[in-house]
């Protein structure tokens, strides 16, 4: 199990990744100095989910699933993704996004 900073600063990198205009308030995401700061946006997310590509949609779905699964689950289905388990999330991914989802799972210090 990782710590807070830990999983921070893999956070950070993950969202940056997507863009800081679905997590926070759109903040720089390397100004973060706690998770909180860069939580998923619902309402953001929820109107643009249906308009991204496929492994976009499941990396951002996948990074909703560490702060509310229920949430992160349902915008799978939203996103229309064939099944909202994490072979159907791991295939969806590339390289890169698949090794972020990783590093957030290996750093996940749990809350």
């Amino acid at each position: 199990m990782g710590t807070e900073a830990e999983f921070l600063e893999a956070w950070i990198e993950a969202v940056a990744t997507v863009g800081p205009s679905l997590f926070g308030d759109g903040m720089d995401p390397a100004l973060a100095q706690d998770k909180s700061e860069l939580e998923p946006n619902l309402s953001a997310i929820r109107r643009r989910i249906t308009t991204m590509s496929t492994g976009e949609s499941a990396f951002v779905a996948a990074m909703t699933c560490f702060y509310s699964e229920a949430d992160g689950l349902e915008l799978l289905q939203q996103s229309n993704h064939r099944s909202p388990g994490l072979r159907s999330i791991a295939t969806s991914l590339d390289s890169d996004r698949r090794s972020l989802i990783a590093l957030l799972f290996a750093t996940f210090p749990g809350w």
